[in-house]
């Protein structure tokens, strides 16, 4: 998957093809970080995280979110 182009609309926003989103795991609300690196910009995923404590160990996806095991406990 290589050369996908996307037109820049009016604020600036590009849309990520799905099959990108679907290739990293991106879902809606996902945090990604954009960088300058020599004359390329580049679109990381950031490290899936818990929603409430940011831990990013043994974590389980509850419907969208991720959640760590010691915080789904908590809410039990």
């Amino acid at each position: 998957m290589n050369g996908l182009i996307r037109q820049v609309d009016s604020m600036g926003r590009v849309l990520l093809p799905v099959e990108i989103r679907r290739h990293f795991n991106i879902i809606e609300g996902d945090k990604i970080c954009i960088a300058i690196r020599e004359d390329a910009i580049v679109i990381k995923t950031q490290s899936k995280s818990c929603v409430f404590c940011n831990n990013r160990e043994n974590l389980v996806m509850i419907k969208t979110r991720y959640v760590c095991n010691s915080c789904k406990q908590e809410v039990i």
